[in-house]
């Protein structure tokens, strides 16, 4: 063998080495893009839930929220009316209203991964989907009025849960 064929071997074998580390370092960056729209998502979902669980747990604060509401002439959620006509206080609808808030960012960020998720661990969160959203469920009025302004794919995910033969709360 000559020097020629060796350095065009060598040339051909460069040529694939490269090839590659360009398709490695493309699905790379695909899984670390991916990575960083989960940690983004997972860091909305714990501030918006730390938010409404303050909401929920501080009765002062749910009195003001209250006060602004209907200072401003604002109606609030329906739920809250909903709440109302069961015959607690305007600030107990509100904190009830904000806890529902933070158990739906709590479940979505599990339903946004429930593809990850092992089957026993996705199997309580359907139970538990089933627990707080059914139609006799303590949050089920609070899915209905909302819905239609939450994430189509959880509300998707959660109907489609909800649908299932068996799925009663027990």
């Amino acid at each position: 063998m000559n020097w020629d064929a060796i350095g065009a071997i060598g040339q051909v074998l460069g040529s694939v080495a490269v090839l590659v580390t360009l398709g490695y370092l493309t699905v790379q960056v695909r899984h670390t893009r991916e990575e960083m729209r989960r940690s983004a998502a997972a860091e909305r979902f714990a501030a918006a839930r730390e938010m409404f669980i303050t909401q929920a747990t501080h009765p002062a604060l749910a009195e003001v929220m209250t006060q602004f509401l209907e200072a401003s002439g604002a109606r609030g959620p329906p739920f809250v009316s909903y709440v109302m006509s069961l015959g607690l206080s305007h600030a107990a609808a509100h904190q009830i209203s904000a806890l529902g808030e933070a158990s739906w960012n709590n479940f979505q960020a599990s339903i946004e991964s429930a593809a990850h998720l092992s089957p026993g661990v996705r199997a309580e969160i359907d139970h538990r989907l089933v627990f707080n959203y059914s139609d006799t469920a303590p949050f089920g009025n609070w899915f209905e009025s909302n819905k239609a302004r939450l994430n189509p794919d959880a509300v998707r995910y959660v109907e489609s849960v909800l649908a299932r033969p068996n799925s009663t709360p027990i």
